[in-house]
């Protein structure tokens, strides 16, 4: 296998633009309700999200399942 320039570019990050005002981002955990909540700690334990962070428990309609929400405020690519 050789290395090539045309590789090297294909490989090469995505440059996107730098912006100095966070962006929103949405996690959304759905799933049964011991699967959701285990979801919501597991983030909670590796320090990704407080857990009165995400929203209540909310019923699927007609459905077994529910949903939490994540709403975090990410700052653009160029503080990381």
């Amino acid at each position: 296998m050789t290395d090539s320039p045309r590789s090297a570019r294909q490989l090469s990050p995505l440059t996107l633009p730098i912006d100095d005002k966070p962006e929103i981002l949405r996690v959304i955990a759905i799933g049964s309700l011991l699967v959701v909540n285990d979801h919501v700690l597991q983030m909670y334990q590796r320090h990704y999200a407080a857990i009165h962070e995400w929203s209540g428990v909310l019923p699927i309609p007609d459905s077994d399942k529910v949903m939490r929400i994540l709403t975090k405020r990410v700052m653009g690519l160029g503080d990381r």
